[in-house]
């Protein structure tokens, strides 16, 4: 379908917050000491490693809820 069949805005603010905390977490994680490999399991296994998670289901509310024309 062509993109003038959709209503499309700017993106919301949360799903704009969640994509600078990505960013703001990806340089964060550069400048940190390296993790040594059963820390990044810890890291997985406890959740605090999902750098994705918060912007990906804003992403998903936020195109559930574009309206076609």
């Amino acid at each position: 379908m062509s993109e003038s069949a959709y209503n499309f805005d700017a993106s919301s603010t949360t799903t704009v917050e969640n994509a600078d905390k990505v960013a703001r977490m990806t340089v964060n994680t550069y400048l940190a000491p390296n993790k040594t490999f059963p820390e990044l399991r810890d890291m997985v296994n406890g959740g605090t490693i999902d750098l994705l998670r918060d912007f990906s289901e804003a992403c998903r509310e936020e195109f559930q809820g574009l309206e076609y024309l």
